[in-house]
């Protein structure tokens, strides 16, 4: 993957952040794990963290942007498949 056209927008620590809260939104669409599960899965060792990250950069909770109806969430500018990823989802809950 090459991330040079996203260096001259994002700096590293940003570019991490917004690959992760893309992440994030994407199983909080598609599973009903719950949020520590995801934060974990998202590289956060917090919940707290997570959650404060995730309403900073999207305008919502959480808890709310799962609620919403499909379509409706505002999502994290990056794709998540343009996201380097070292970890790997768990297969079991």
């Amino acid at each position: 993957m090459h991330l040079t056209r996203y260096s001259a927008i994002f700096r590293p620590r940003e570019l991490v952040i917004k690959c992760r809260l893309t992440l994030a939104s994407k199983l909080l669409r598609d599973t009903a794990d719950k949020f520590e599960a995801i934060a974990h899965i998202a590289g956060y060792g917090s919940v707290g963290t997570f959650s404060t990250l995730f309403k900073k950069h999207t305008g919502q909770r959480p808890g709310d942007y799962r609620d919403m109806k499909p379509g409706h969430q505002a999502r994290p500018s990056l794709d998540a498949r343009r996201c380097p990823s070292s970890k790997s989802r768990p297969t079991s809950r």
